[in-house]
């Protein structure tokens, strides 16, 4: 773990892909087990959300399923983005649960990433197992 120590110390990180990076340069990550691998990332990602997004506050032990259903309404997708390029997207509702409402915001996102020519998902891609 104590690349994650050196990591946390590091304020240059600005998105996963970058501690990654820094992570695979310097050979730290093992490739031990696939499922020590994705608790690995997992982590990561738990960490980097928590700190680019502090209202979330998720347990170092959430679950994919967990991660899925706050990423699936999009609003924290929409959050994000806004974070990284100020005034992005708008989100449709921040409160409403409804699918429609879920539903508008993952598609409001993915067309700003589209606008801004980065890679995109399919929104089934949030509701895979």
């Amino acid at each position: 773990m104590a690349f994650l120590k050196e990591a946390q110390q590091d304020q240059s990180l600005d998105s996963p892909d970058d501690f990654f990076n820094g992570i695979e340069r310097n050979g730290h990550l093992g490739l031990s087990a696939h499922g020590e691998v994705e608790a690995k990332h997992r982590l990561v990602l738990v960490q980097w959300l928590n700190s680019f997004l502090p209202s979330l506050d998720f347990s170092t032990n959430v679950t994919d399923g967990e991660l899925r259903a706050c990423l699936s309404n999009g609003t924290v997708l929409c959050q994000i983005l806004n974070k990284l390029r100020p005034d992005s997207v708008t989100m449709v509702s921040e409160s409403d649960h409804s699918l429609p409402s879920q539903s508008e915001n993952v598609k409001t996102f993915l067309k700003a990433l589209d606008g801004l020519g980065l890679p995109r998902f399919e929104i089934s891609d949030l509701e895979k197992v």
